[in-house]
């Protein structure tokens, strides 16, 4: 009895904790954020919107993560390990400048999480356009993708490869 007693005020005080508001979801269930990031920003709703080059780096970049699936399609939100699905989803990606930061969500149930992989272009012997590379650093995850988007596009870097 004593033990309830105790942890009765830390269950009462942790329902009381102000929850976060909920994050705008469009029809197909992805993060629906508006990201103002000036003139001349391109969007790219689906992978297939993506520059050729581009979609190759992202699908290369992903492929030992199980792949990633195109916005709105099927994916493994869960954290059942279920190989026959990626387990990421394409929400949308935004050019700015030579810059493309692509926004996804990793499954995982619990973990679960919006984030964040730039890529830059690549040059290759003699100048030549080699495709995209992934930035090291660019990958953020939270709710607010839109700032860490600006923050990459400043030049912000988290420190990891």
């Amino acid at each position: 009895m004593q033990e309830a007693k105790m942890i009765l005020p830390l269950l009462i005080g942790a329902l009381l904790q102000p929850m976060p508001s909920p994050e705008r979801r469009d029809a197909r269930g992805l993060l629906d954020t508006p990201c103002d990031l000036g003139a001349g920003t391109v969007t790219a709703t689906t992978l297939a919107a993506l520059p050729r080059p581009l979609s190759e780096a992202v699908e290369q970049f992903f492929a030992p993560r199980r792949g990633i699936a195109d916005a709105g399609g099927a994916y493994n939100a869960t954290d059942v390990v279920d190989s026959r699905l990626p387990s990421r989803r394409f929400i949308r990606a935004y050019r700015v400048g030579p810059i493309w930061v692509v926004w996804y969500v990793r499954g995982g149930g619990i973990v679960s999480s919006p984030q964040t992989i730039a890529f830059r272009p690549d040059v290759g012997p003699g100048g030549v356009d080699a495709g995209f590379v992934a930035m090291p650093g660019t990958v953020f995850a939270g709710e607010d993708l839109c700032t860490a988007t600006k923050a990459i596009v400043a030049g912000v870097r988290n420190g990891t490869p």
